[in-house]
């Protein structure tokens, strides 16, 4: 390893001696919401991700078979055992980010960089899980690039011990092993108390991205779970750094409220994240969908920010299609965060593809210029393996030059783009008629309810009704035997394109009971959904059947274990979307009004009229 060792020393020698006339960095601090120099003037942060770096995503380069880093290092190492195999992920990583790619960066204008990093390069895997003896010579390396580029760095703990989530990213796919487990805990708690210790007193480290999209299983309310590990990881670092500022994560569907006030627990020069990529994940590929983001969530977040008095980091976004807004629209995101003295930092810098180019879609800000061959890690032998590794720091990059063009432009006008209501974090708590109670099933933001003779306008927060667990507000009554309701439902504030606004029928107060529910959606879709056993995941069927009316009639019908669903299309007919069979129905379940925000902090509201006739 001796070789290895000899790269690592150059390449960090030559990069302190390319910026050693350069003046440090100011120190950055948090202030009235913002990022602030030592003279406490705001400072505009505006970069990228270092992504596919310090820790490997294979769907990034697609140039050989993996399924994630692990799989990677694993094929490698049975291949040619672990010595050469860190040869080569060392040739690879010099390779990667040079001198020549802070140019780059600073030719787009850019003064920072999120760096993505792997815990498996700082703290070995093996008990007792000490430190390695080498564990800083890449950051060291990077963060002296950035420093003689004159670019801030933001330390990002892209895969901490155990795994924060079951994705690719986290470098070993499928384990989500951190929640619960006190090992994982203590040793991430290890990793930052290391990384604060060794740059403490680095003025170029901006702040420390505690944990990288912190997710779960995707479908788990992990508030609480989140809160309490950040506190720890807080105090790993206060220990032996007092003032980088610490960047608290959201969750993938309830925001970061939930934390509260920093000042509130403590907190000094703590500050928020969150990714956005709307349009590719979960919602619909269209410019609508940047324009909620942009117009209904940020400005939301930004009020929500400036009293809490803490600075935002939108550690990653993309809007990668053409289709839906291309260059035009990430200039408008970076205009859009620095208004609101926001930091932002693009996935990613660098995307490698096996045909080269920089393509039609904008995931990077350069490419490979030209082809790269495959490299089978089942049959290659390892001159050839070492080969391809050091193409990559020699390879010609393409320039996406219209990105650059237009996110260095000067003036630019508007993008045209919808805009939404803001909807209410708390409501009323109005009395419901007879017989009837309002409750919040799972554990939304706490809804409501306001009542009129006729009418109940019920508000509900909660992320979902939909998979194994529900979160919404249900205002009902007991089910009778033989049963009806129905009632015009109004369309759901447009929280969410998924917000939920329908009748219900619910076989106990658990978040994963049964039910059969129908609902509009605020684009007047029809859905109907159920889940028959109580854990069982929740199937829906969606119907389109282009109402005019703002306010359509439903009705449920319940005769034995039988639950029929019906939507009104005009004032004479009613149109059967389905009938769902229960197992059982117990004699304590439930019918009525239940709305959903498809939001973990604010309010859907919907009202619903209720109304009796003769005709079916």
């Amino acid at each position: 390893m001796r070789i290895v060792t000899w790269v690592l020393t150059a390449l960090h020698l030559v990069s302190i001696a390319h910026g050693a006339n350069l003046p440090l960095l100011d120190r950055l601090t948090v202030e009235r919401a913002a990022f602030v120099n030592s003279r406490g003037e705001a400072v505009t942060l505006k970069g990228c991700n270092l992504g596919n770096w310090l820790m490997l995503e294979p769907w990034m380069i697609g140039a050989f078979e993996a399924r994630d880093q692990a799989e990677l290092v694993q094929s490698l190492t049975d291949r040619f055992g672990p010595d050469r195999a860190e040869l080569l992920l060392n040739t690879y990583r010099a390779g990667f980010i040079q001198s020549r790619d802070f140019e780059v960066i600073s030719s787009f204008g850019f003064n920072v960089v999120r760096l993505p990093f792997d815990y498996r390069l700082i703290q070995n895997d093996t008990p007792p899980y000490s430190i390695k003896d080498n564990a800083f010579d890449w950051l060291d390396r990077a963060i002296s690039l950035a420093e003689a580029a004159h670019c801030y760095v933001i330390l990002d703990l892209h895969g901490a011990p155990g795994g924060q989530s079951r994705e690719a990213h986290t470098g070993q796919a499928r384990r989500n092993q951190l929640w619960g487990n006190e090992s994982n805990l203590n040793r991430t708690a290890d990793v930052w108390r290391a990384v604060a210790a060794r740059y403490a007193d680095r003025t170029c480290v901006a702040a420390y991205d505690l944990l990288n999209e912190p997710y779960g299983d995707f479908n788990t309310d992990l508030r609480g779970d989140l809160k309490a590990i950040c506190a720890k990881l807080y105090a790993s670092i206060r220990s032996v750094d007092d003032h980088t500022i610490v960047l608290l994560p959201g969750t993938i569907n309830n925001g970061i409220s939930f934390y509260g006030n920093p000042s509130d627990n403590g907190y000094r020069n703590v500050g928020f994240t969150e990714h956005f990529y709307p349009g590719l994940y979960g919602t619909k590929t269209a410019l609508n969908s940047h324009a909620r983001l942009l117009n209904q969530r940020w400005p939301m977040r930004a009020e929500w920010l400036k009293k809490a008095g803490a600075p935002y980091l939108v550690g990653e976004f993309n809007v990668v299609l053409q289709s839906n807004g291309g260059e035009r629209l990430m200039r408008e995101y970076y205009d859009r965060c620095a208004a609101n003295g926001w930091a932002a930092t693009m996935w990613t810098y660098k995307m490698l593809s096996p045909d080269g180019g920089m393509g039609t879609d904008n995931w990077g800000m350069v490419a490979n210029a030209r082809p790269i061959s495959r490299l089978d890690l089942r049959t290659a032998s390892y001159d050839q393996a070492l080969e391809w590794c050091q193409t990559i720091g020699t390879m010609d990059l393409a320039v996406n030059k219209p990105l650059k063009q237009i996110l260095t432009q000067r003036d630019i006008l508007p993008i045209p783009l919808d805009h939404f209501p803001t909807p209410p974090r708390s409501a009323d708590h109005d009395m419901l008629h007879d017989g009837w109670i309002g409750a919040d099933i799972g554990h939304p933001t706490p809804g409501g309810q306001a009542t009129s003779d006729e009418a109940v306008t019920v508000f509900g927060g909660g992320v979902d009704i939909y998979g194994r667990h529900d979160s919404f507000r249900f205002a009902s009554r007991i089910l009778q035997s033989v049963d009806q309701l129905q009632a015009t439902v109004s369309l759901p504030l447009d929280t969410n394109e998924y917000a939920k606004a329908g009748l219900m029928l619910r076989c106990g107060d658990q978040d994963d009971a049964a039910f059969v529910m129908i609902n509009v959606f605020p684009d007047k879709t029809i859905g109907l959904c159920a889940r028959t056993r109580r854990g069982d995941a929740a199937t829906e069927i969606k119907h389109y059947p282009g109402l005019k009316s703002d306010t359509p009639a439903m009705k449920l019908t319940v005769r034995g274990r039988a639950v029929e669903a019906f939507f009104r299309t005009d004032v004479n007919a009613w149109e059967s979307v389905g009938i769902v069979e229960l197992p059982e129905i117990p004699k304590d379940a439930r019918i009525g009004y239940a709305t959903c925000s498809h939001d973990g902090e604010y309010l859907t509201k919907a009202t619903f009229t209720s109304f009796h006739d003769a005709g079916r």
